[in-house]
């Protein structure tokens, strides 16, 4: 009967992303680059450290929803993403994927919330607490 090796790590790429959320660029309630890295910063710098810099970049973009993926490609136009290295990608991505909301018009916007007719309460409330947690 054959024993499974619990200590040796898994290698198949899939299985070291298959729990990272998706990536939506949506500034206006705070789902910004380098939040949604931070949260698996750990799964692609240390669990894929092993891998090679085009294998990580492919991961970690394989997670983007389709338009920011296409933003992104379309940032680094003419170049492709297979240019840059793992640690130059994390940067362009910050940049691309940035806070776009100035300090004022978040002070503005918050008293100002209102939840929308067929709105659901729980998005709704997600926004609002967003929006309390940045600086208003």
């Amino acid at each position: 009967m054959e024993q499974m090796n619990l200590s040796k790590p898994d290698k198949d790429p899939e299985a070291f992303i298959k729990n990272v959320g998706e990536f939506h660029y949506e500034p206006s309630v705070g789902e910004i680059f380098t939040t949604w890295y931070a949260r698996y910063q750990d799964i692609y710098e240390n669990r894929m450290a092993g891998l090679s810099n085009e294998m990580r970049i492919n991961m970690l973009l394989r997670k983007f929803s389709k338009n920011d993926r296409d933003l992104y490609l379309a940032y680094l136009l003419p170049l492709s993403p297979k240019d840059f290295t793992y640690e130059e990608t994390i940067e362009k991505c910050g940049k691309v994927f940035a806070d776009d909301i100035s300090l004022f018009n978040r002070r503005f916007k918050c008293p100002n919330l209102a939840i929308r007719e067929g709105e659901d309460i729980h998005k709704y409330a997600a926004i609002v607490n967003r929006g309390l947690r940045s600086p208003c």
